[in-house]
């Protein structure tokens, strides 16, 4: 049986995981978290944009505190991508790409 990545779930051929809806989306103020677009889904990856100046922080309303350098990733196991907010470390107009499964 072929096994394939994808972010961080371990899929194979015959049980394929279905992208729901990939982006992105700007986090102006860093001082401010940015709530993710509401979706419902099974988990979600989040991205700190390769070319983003700053780390970002990634968690939920009351607590961002898993912190992503420029490049890195993290999935999170939730039912809706709005449960899910970033912050920046620094700067501003800065992009978190994310994808639902």
């Amino acid at each position: 049986m072929a096994w394939r990545r994808l972010a961080a779930l371990w899929i194979t051929q015959s049980s394929p995981v279905t992208c729901r809806y990939i982006t992105k989306q700007t986090v102006s103020l860093f001082s401010q978290p940015l709530q993710l677009a509401a979706l419902v889904c099974q988990g979600v990856v989040v991205q700190n944009d390769p070319d983003n100046t700053g780390d970002m922080l990634v968690g939920n309303v009351t607590a961002q505190v898993f912190q992503l350098t420029p490049g890195q990733w993290i999935y999170l196991p939730v039912n809706d991508v709005s449960r899910v907010y970033v912050k920046m470390t620094s700067g501003s107009n800065q992009t978190v790409n994310w994808l639902a499964v």
